[in-house]
């Protein structure tokens, strides 16, 4: 099928205006990311992969007062290409047990470049928080799983990551599931 001239000429001014837009608006905020955050690691002393934070695009965490300096921002197919362990868990009350899949948390703050040595805190999207300091993060092998029972966690539900480590078949107290933060959206590092 042939396009008309007048079709042409407006496709080639949207295409120039946007051009010209994206030239006239200065560098890209991004560092060329594909694929939306879903886990960013802040604290003096991570690698750096993402801009500074600023309030204005930064809106969820300056509403939840989370600012920093420096951050690693990882995506769900960064998460995906860590080594994956899969692990059995299962809590008191829990109606059944699950299977959770995910990389090691020791992996992924390797990835941004956090030393053994530091405390990291765990941050969930409703503002639940839990601290792991270096001998609590070597008691247990945690995991931030990713899916669950062979889907991927969403938000909404107990994603984008769950903090966790294997129970195998019987069920851990509701004490200790307290460690297992949902929804975590942000690691600190101290």
């Amino acid at each position: 099928m042939r396009r008309s001239g007048a079709t042409l000429s407006v496709a080639t001014g949207l295409l120039a205006a946007a051009t010209l837009f994206s030239l006239l608006s200065g560098p890209s905020r991004s560092f060329a990311a594909e694929e939306p955050t879903i886990l960013t690691i802040a604290g003096e002393n991570v690698s750096v992969n993402r801009p500074v934070f600023e309030a204005f695009n930064d809106a969820f965490f300056a509403f939840s007062d989370n600012a920093f300096t420096n951050g690693h921002s990882l995506t769900a197919s960064d998460l995906r290409a860590l080594p994956q362990v899969e692990i059995t868990a299962a809590a008191e009350g829990w109606t059944k047990k699950i299977t959770a899949k995910g990389p090691r948390l020791s992996d992924v703050l390797k990835k941004a470049g956090v030393a053994d040595g530091a405390t990291v805190g765990l941050v969930a999207l409703d503002g639940y928080a839990v601290t792991l300091d270096p001998v609590e993060r070597k008691t247990r092998d945690w995991v931030l799983a990713i899916e669950a029972d062979g889907e991927p966690l969403g938000i909404g539900g107990r994603g984008p990551a769950w903090l966790m480590y294997e129970s195998g078949e019987a069920p851990i107290s509701s004490d200790d599931e307290a460690l297992w933060v949902w929804s975590v959206y942000l690691i600190t590092v101290d």
